[in-house]
């Protein structure tokens, strides 16, 4: 990969199950042709895991797709649904056979990725299969993830002496980590408008779509991808199998 790349470059809109978010996809260099899929966590974007995408394409095209309520992905309550694991797992499910076909992947999961990743592969054991290795990673990548000025090391002390302290965190589970806050407030505070403001518009000139449908059972809407060149009457195979 050229030193001179930036995330920016490889970026391309999503659209699935309704939702509309980004994707990360950086081609295999020349000696391989193994399919790396990287499911980032919680308060993370694309382009924060840049420098792990660039270490991880030495092996493999890399594919890293938003998660709902992630990055810049709309947030399951936009379709009516409720962010639990499952539906978490049907999203990524639906991804993977409308992304990688009847292709083998590795699949890397970073923190609560790794947990989605894991629940998938419960419900849809016809995936696994596919799948030649599962890797768990958290942590840091870059050296500047560590450095920190004076005022921010005295800011996070401060802050991790207040929360421990009793009674606080059930404060904060019941007061400010509800529905209301997460979709109202947040988005509109510094962290939430940086982490959505490059969040793609749906691309009104692109009338192609591929659609994939789950199984009746699942609990997942229809899921589409922007794609200009495949005709919108072509479908994929439904998932089959899953608990």
């Amino acid at each position: 990969m050229s030193k001179e790349q930036k995330p920016d470059d490889f970026i391309q809109p999503l659209y699935i199950n309704g939702l509309n978010g980004r994707m990360l996809r950086v081609p295999a260099p020349a000696h391989t042709n193994r399919e790396i899929l990287l499911i980032y966590g919680h308060h993370a974007l694309l382009e924060r895991w840049w420098g792990l995408v660039e270490n991880l394409n030495d092996y493999g095209a890399v594919t890293m797709p938003d998660l709902p309520g992630f990055g810049g992905m709309d947030g399951f309550q936009t379709i009516g649904r409720k962010p639990t694991i499952n539906e978490y797992a049907d999203y990524l499910a639906a991804f993977v056979k409308m992304h990688y076909r009847r292709k083998r992947v590795t699949i890397v999961g970073i923190s609560f990725g790794f947990v989605v990743i894991t629940r998938m592969l419960q419900r849809y054991p016809e995936l696994a299969k596919r799948v030649d290795l599962v890797v768990s990673m958290v942590g840091f990548m870059h050296k500047t993830d560590f450095l920190f000025t004076p005022q921010r090391r005295n800011q996070i002390h401060i802050a991790a002496r207040f929360f421990s302290l009793p009674g606080v965190a059930w404060i904060i589970r019941y007061c400010f980590l509800n529905q209301f806050i997460i979709k109202r407030i947040y988005v509109r505070m510094p962290a939430g408008r940086r982490r959505f403001r490059r969040k793609a518009p749906e691309p009104p000139e692109i009338r192609s779509i591929l659609r994939c449908w789950p199984p009746p059972q699942r609990p997942v809407s229809i899921a589409r991808r922007f794609s200009k060149s495949v005709p919108s009457s072509r479908r994929c195979p439904s998932p089959a199998g899953g608990n």
